[in-house]
């Protein structure tokens, strides 16, 4: 899996959930492109200034691409990856000093 090829596979979630939205699909969006990535998933995003001028939110779809395997990511999933990344980070920091 390349994030070409990723990328293809956003475009295709993000076309289906902006059509079967009867609020999204009034507006225009701007091309996918590759927002962020981390280990486990690609980012890709279309904003849309047209939500944002009407004060619509969010202003963008995303969808979050596999790197293993190319499924697009469940809210469930990127909710649990991050809650788990949150939690790596705490037991990195060092505790407090109470004086």
């Amino acid at each position: 899996m390349n994030s070409d090829t990723a990328k293809m596979i956003a475009e295709s979630a993000i076309r289906e959930r902006i059509a079967a939205s009867p609020t999204f699909s009034r507006y225009q969006f701007a091309p996918v492109v590759l927002a962020e990535e981390n280990e486990q998933f690609w980012v890709f995003a279309s904003d849309s200034e047209e939500l944002f001028d009407a004060g619509v939110t969010p202003t963008a779809i995303y969808a979050c691409v596999d790197k293993s395997d190319g499924h697009v990511w469940t809210r469930e999933e990127q909710e649990a990856f991050y809650t788990q990344q949150a939690a790596a980070n705490d037991k990195r920091q060092p505790a407090a000093r109470v004086a």
